[in-house]
């Protein structure tokens, strides 16, 4: 039996104001009044981790297929996809990466934002276990039926007719070679996953918790996306623990150059 692989799947890109993703992006002073910075090119991916025992599970989802109908305004004034063609839907790319729909046996969400758990509509009808963080999946249920996150959380997949399996705690063992650990800041249950291949060693994907490497490396905290500064800042901390004592490579959410890297080998195992 051979073991962990992981494959990255390509699911377009989104253009945004830098303020979204590192604090003091794009940001003015009176002093130097002209704004700066350019619009942040931001990459959307999915993975692929084929466990030798329980088969193919996917981690991250992309946006909706349908996302002109489902998204708010407010969502594509702020995070239009700029690159975001049939190729990059979810059940495409899986078939570009020699994956059915189908295949799947697992999904894990790292949280339920728009531009991550969007594609779930793509197993809408299925009994395929989607695991997220509880207090993830409480706060998005809460947002969509109050209203106040609306936006971030849609009521087009939150909703009851998924095969939910709510994690609990910091750290979870998914299976032989992947962990799952929660790191507040971006959402109360944001979940990155650790992932160890024989040969390429150890990976942390990282999701929204660092969106681009500047996040992580400056480190710079997160701009409008944030919503716990001090949770945030905790995460970070045993981030850097975790990377200092194991060596693991990071991957970042959302950042452009790191999946150009990814891209050049793509399965990894």
């Amino acid at each position: 039996m051979g073991g962990l692989t992981l494959t990255w799947l390509d699911l377009g890109e989104l253009t945004n104001d830098p303020g979204l993703a590192l604090a003091g992006g794009g940001m003015v002073t009176s002093a130097d009044p002209v704004q700066r910075d350019p619009l942040c090119v931001q990459s959307m991916s999915a993975y692929v981790l084929e466990h030798p025992r329980l088969g193919p599970i996917l981690y991250e989802l992309g946006v909706a297929p349908n996302r002109d109908e489902v998204w708010p305004p407010e969502a594509h004034a702020l995070a239009a996809p700029s690159r975001y063609e049939t190729e990059h839907h979810l059940d495409h790319a899986l078939a570009d990466a020699g994956y059915g729909v189908g295949d799947i046996q697992a999904v894990i969400a790292s949280h339920l934002h728009l531009d991550h758990a969007g594609g779930l509509e793509v197993f809408r009808g299925t009994d395929v276990p989607v695991y997220v963080h509880a207090d993830e999946l409480k706060n998005a249920f809460f947002a969509v039926a109050t209203g106040e996150d609306l936006g971030p959380y849609l009521p087009h997949y939150i909703d009851h007719t998924f095969n939910w399996k709510p994690i609990h705690g910091e750290s979870w063992e998914f299976a032989d070679g992947i962990t799952l650990h929660r790191a507040q800041g971006h959402t109360p249950g944001l979940l990155m996953l650790e992932a160890e291949m024989v040969n390429s060693g150890k990976f942390l994907l990282t999701s929204d918790q660092f969106p681009l490497e500047q996040n992580f490396a400056e480190p710079r905290p997160q701009g409008w996306i944030q919503r716990d500064h001090a949770a945030w800042w905790r995460s970070l901390r045993w981030t850097e623990s975790f990377v200092n004592r194991t060596g693991a490579r990071l991957v970042y959410g959302h950042d452009a150059a790191d999946f150009a890297v990814l891209k050049r080998e793509r399965r990894y195992d």
